[in-house]
């Protein structure tokens, strides 16, 4: 008897538009581990406008964009509605990742994006501004660089906020401002980017210069002028993402969440995540006050 295919979780970015969209028309299930907002949005709007609508896409899963997305929800669930919401990832120097997910960050490094601030839209450089953050024990005071991942494009949509910005550092300082100067001279632009991600990847097997913990956390400001704090923090950011990801599988296959496109926070909570996905995320308590 042969196996039917319910649920598809795709990793290839881009292939992402065309493996959604045969999901749909089979009337399978489809879960994107994406973090780039214009792919993102190209499954959306093209899942809506399909014919079928037997199966649902989740998309946003992950640790950024996914956790991220969770976590702006529960401040905006806990706080109401929000005006703001800073978002810092920190990443394990030490933790080794696949070419292709370093070659996506190296390929992000310096270019510029447009982001819905307080102020409006304006165009921005990944790694181009810096915030000076204090985060949950035990890294304390960091500063993080504006990145480009996806949420704070869709967050304003989903959740109706006036903007999110998305920051990024690395639990080795030395790291970070590594990646601040490759960003500022343009490294990308001179040095082959596949030979540079083989060089970074080796580094982080070989001689890691960080650990492979990780930290989520939003800063959130509602419209009321109320201040919060959300962390989540995990050991190793790949084995996470691949957690949430069979979690939001296994909630597909029961058939919890209605047919058509979501983004993560718009069917599933933190703390569903939290106990989906434990042992290898937990929260963290933080008052930045």
């Amino acid at each position: 008897m042969p196996h039917r295919i319910t649920v598809v979780v795709n990793c290839v970015e881009e292939a992402s538009l065309w493996i959604a969209l045969q999901c749909q028309a089979a009337g399978i299930h489809y879960v994107d581990v994406s973090a780039t907002a214009s792919v993102l949005d190209a499954v959306r709007t093209r899942w809506a406008s399909g014919e079928s609508q037997r199966s649902s896409a989740v998309l946003s899963v992950g640790v950024a964009p996914g956790l991220t997305n969770l976590l702006v929800r529960q401040a905006c669930d806990q706080l109401g509605p929000l005006q703001h919401a800073d978002i810092t990832v920190l990443l394990g120097a030490g933790e080794v990742h696949g070419l292709a997910a370093i070659r996506w960050t190296l390929d992000r490094l310096g270019a510029t994006f447009t982001l819905q601030t307080p102020a409006g839209a304006r165009e921005v450089r990944a790694f181009g501004e810096s915030r000076p953050v204090r985060l949950a024990e035990p890294y304390g005071r960091r500063t993080a660089y504006r990145f480009d991942f996806s949420e704070q494009h869709t967050l304003p949509r989903t959740l109706a906020m006036q903007s999110a910005a998305t920051w990024l550092c690395f639990d080795s300082r030395l790291v970070t401002q590594a990646f601040a100067w490759m960003a500022r001279w343009r490294v990308r632009q001179w040095l082959p980017p596949d030979g540079l991600a083989k060089s970074l990847a080796w580094t982080a097997a070989h001689a890691p210069i960080g650990g492979n913990g990780f930290m989520v956390q939003v800063d959130a400001l509602s419209q009321s002028g109320d201040r919060a704090s959300w962390v989540v923090a995990g050991d190793g950011e790949a084995a996470c993402t691949a957690a949430v990801a069979v979690w939001v599988a296994r909630t597909l296959l029961v058939g919890r969440l209605a047919p058509g496109a979501h983004h993560i926070e718009e069917v599933l909570t933190l703390d569903e995540a939290l106990a989906g996905c434990a042992p290898v995320l937990r929260r963290v308590e933080f008052n930045p006050m």
